[in-house]
């Protein structure tokens, strides 16, 4: 009965442990930027295809970058 009990307390630390890790990574932890409130998402649209709002694909973010005048910057995050 004891080893039972160990067992299943050393499964319930270590799967508390696992999720408090996880959401700590995922949502709580600090961003790793300077300013993070100058963190903006590109948009494209293709209004012919009926996507008035759709994310900007790699090309796009390339074209961008390249042509940008006001951007301090610019990276992307897969």
């Amino acid at each position: 009965m004891t080893a039972t009990t160990l067992l299943t307390l050393a499964l319930c630390i270590g799967a508390t442990t696992a999720i408090s890790s996880t959401v700590y990574s995922l949502m709580l932890k600090p961003l790793p930027f300077d300013e993070p409130e100058g963190i903006v998402e590109l948009y494209t649209s293709a209004m012919k295809a009926g996507l008035p709002h759709m994310p900007a694909n790699v090309p796009f973010y390339l074209d961008y970058s390249e042509n940008a005048v006001s951007a301090s910057c610019c990276s992307s995050v897969a």
